[in-house]
């Protein structure tokens, strides 16, 4: 006859993790998030050292209009839209804005005809106000944190917009600081200025928006 007799076998044990390997794995994904978080902040930081290579600066009193090409034909094109925070947090639309005019100056802390220009403007700024006329100041390419020093330091009127990413910035083809945009009450780009303005000619040219 076939042996039919049970054979016992010896208990099986489960195999245990080696010790130290569930701190080893908390270990190995800090190490992998630093690196690609570090590797982000690389990408990001090349990509802004490139743009501010890109972006000149204005000879100072220039205040020379850029050259008409088919993609500067101002008078056919709508100014692109925009969402940003001003030094105070508040939240600004340029679609909210339709019906009046937009005086927009794009400049960076760092570079000194921007600077100068941004006084320029805050010093006719409540004459536009008055009239009006939106004014904004844009930061390019700077902190938010930037653009709040500047506006604390400068005791500055106009509203400071940060455009930390460039986003809006490339919008506005922005490659010359300081760069003025001057956006009539339908919305539409009169104008790009370049350079310095004095006082009284951006008073002037402001005021003839419509």
């Amino acid at each position: 006859m076939p042996d039919v007799s049970m054979k016992i076998l010896p208990p099986q044990i489960p195999e245990q993790p080696p010790q130290g390997s569930g701190a080893k794995r908390f270990v190995l994904i800090g190490v992998v998030l630093a690196l690609l978080a570090g590797a982000v902040w690389g990408v990001r930081n090349i990509q802004k050292e490139f743009l501010e290579e890109v972006l000149v600066e204005a000879p100072i009193g220039s205040g020379a209009a850029i050259p008409e090409t088919p993609a500067d034909k101002f008078p056919l094109q709508a100014a692109p839209d925009f969402t940003l925070q001003d030094q105070r947090g508040n939240v600004v639309r340029l679609r909210d804005l339709r019906g009046k005019s937009v005086v927009l100056l794009f400049f960076a802390g760092w570079n000194e005809n921007s600077l100068d220009g941004l006084r320029i403007l805050n010093g006719v700024f409540r004459k536009l106000h008055d009239a009006g006329i939106v004014v904004f100041a844009v930061d390019n390419l700077e902190p938010a944190d930037t653009a709040r020093i500047i506006a604390s330091r400068m005791e500055l009127e106009v509203p400071v917009l940060s455009d930390s990413d460039g986003i809006v910035g490339e919008a506005y083809r922005i490659t010359v600081l300081p760069s003025f945009f001057f956006i009539n009450t339908d919305g539409i780009l009169e104008e790009r200025r370049i350079g310095l303005y004095g006082a009284d000619d951006l008073l002037a040219r402001a005021l003839q928006l419509k």
